[in-house]
């Protein structure tokens, strides 16, 4: 007996959430849209200028390379400095470092690193 008073105590909210979901669709159905205001600019006047920045991808890229090799030597390098493990510590962060390296020098040949084109 319980488990009807659990169905139907379930019930009643899903059913009440269904009906006012379908209310909601009903009457929003009646609101017409208007062309202009879906616009940016809702006075009807076009825009001369570029609402939006320009934003530089060489600056985004050369601030990633920045922080990737000012953190690998911020949180990495001091790690060397510990007298457990040395030099197998040593050996992982220089192949880190190296891999990083390759990176780099690999977008430079790429041309990724120009400043302008």
């Amino acid at each position: 007996m319980w488990v009807m008073k659990l169905i139907v105590i379930l019930f009643i909210p899903f059913f009440f959430f269904i009906l006012l979901f379908l209310l909601s669709l009903f009457f929003a159905e009646n609101y017409a849209t208007m062309d202009s205001s879906d616009s940016s600019f809702e006075c009807g006047f076009e825009s001369n200028f570029i609402s939006r920045i320009p934003f530089s991808i060489q600056f985004f890229s050369m601030s990633v390379i920045f922080l990737l090799f000012d953190l690998e030597v911020i949180i990495l390098l001091p790690l060397i400095t510990s007298q457990v493990d040395f030099y197998i510590k040593c050996f992982y962060l220089s192949l880190i470092f190296f891999i990083l390296l390759m990176g780099l020098v690999l977008e430079w040949f790429d041309g990724s690193l120009e400043w302008t084109k």
